[in-house]
């Protein structure tokens, strides 16, 4: 438990040492998907969806014919807890089919 609360720590301070918009997708959909998918996979897990909605809830992913913010998405995920970037990945593709 205490590793956890350390590597949350880390993040936060790795947060606070960027700058506004550092970032913030600023390309296509489908970049921003790349980008996002990325991100997960570097992310520390066990993760809530709250805390990769907080983290990265502007990011988009595509959907089956637009994009989507991973915020709109993991909405429905409140509460939810991810062992791993797979699960987070199969858990979206399922939020965007259903």
């Amino acid at each position: 438990m205490a590793r956890n609360d350390e590597e949350r720590q880390r993040e936060r301070d790795r947060e606070e040492t960027r700058r506004p918009g550092d970032d913030a997708p600023d390309a296509e959909a489908g970049d921003s998907d790349a980008v996002l998918h990325e991100k997960l996979r570097e992310h520390d897990y066990p993760a809530s969806a709250d805390e990769l909605v907080e983290h990265y809830g502007d990011y988009e992913v595509e959907a089956t014919d637009d994009s989507k913010r991973l915020h709109d998405v993991l909405s429905a995920a409140s509460g939810e807890t991810y062992q791993s970037a797979a699960e987070v990945r199969t858990h979206i593709e399922e939020l965007l089919q259903g």
